[in-house]
């Protein structure tokens, strides 16, 4: 019966409304308080230094910065467009997780899930380590679905907002491959994937980009320490 229990659209929308308005009730608050984390003020100052004619020299996760520059300028406040990003993940989550299955209640099951998250409540107001990169990732697996054309787009603003979702590519196809998407819209999402990758590399050897940005030491046990502190996090999930 768990299986074959479904609720009616009406009735997801409610839920969905209630949930959304219960999460915001508890968490506007901490957007009048500033950020405690230790990388909050370099964060913040590169957001203050930033412009948009530094978009192309280096490699850097400029629609992330876009994003949070832009909440400074229009609400005086860096946490607000994060705060509304996760607001859309939330909303998202239920989307895709709906689209998957073909259950308005597993949407619903995964966005509480998302909700009593430790490690989404822990960042979904901060700046520092928005939901961004993570919100334009299942955004681009939803198109998959929904609008084809417009996949390879949003999985290149992830890109931009944080390039881990480079390595996100293999997973990408394989989710293309397994989608219940017809032939014809697999083929031609893989191909757009593969052209964007190749204009991508014929972009970084023609114009000599820095892929790098900055030079970082890299440290052996701040990585450790990093992994094991997330480790700590995910048992409260």
């Amino acid at each position: 019966s768990v299986f074959s229990f479904e609720v009616s659209k009406k009735v997801a929308i409610i839920v969905i409304i209630i949930l959304l308005g219960i999460y915001t009730g508890f968490s506007v608050g901490e957007l009048a308080t500033e950020e405690s984390w230790g990388d909050y003020s370099n964060v913040k100052q590169r957001v203050e230094d930033w412009n948009i004619n530094q978009v192309g020299d280096n490699f850097e996760p400029d629609v992330r910065y876009f994003l949070l520059s832009s909440s400074l300028e229009l609400f005086d406040n860096i946490r607000i467009i994060p705060f509304i990003a996760s607001i859309a993940l939330l909303v998202l989550t239920y989307f895709i997780t709906q689209e998957i299955s073909k259950k308005r209640f597993a949407g619903l099951v995964a966005m509480v899930i998302l909700l009593q998250s430790s490690v989404f409540l822990s960042y979904d107001t901060t700046a520092t380590y928005e939901n961004f990169w993570i919100l334009f990732y299942l955004l681009s697996l939803y198109l998959i679905y929904k609008k084809w054309p417009l996949s390879p787009l949003s999985y290149i603003l992830s890109i931009f907002s944080k390039a881990l979702t480079l390595l996100f590519l293999p997973m990408t196809l394989f989710f293309i491959y397994r989608s219940e998407a017809p032939r014809k819209t697999k083929i031609r999402t893989a191909i757009s994937y593969g052209a964007i990758i190749a204009v991508g590399l014929a972009l970084v050897a023609a114009l000599d980009l820095n892929l790098t940005g900055t030079p970082v030491k890299f440290s052996n046990f701040g990585f450790w320490q990093g992994f094991t502190s997330m480790a700590y996090q995910l048992r409260f999930d």
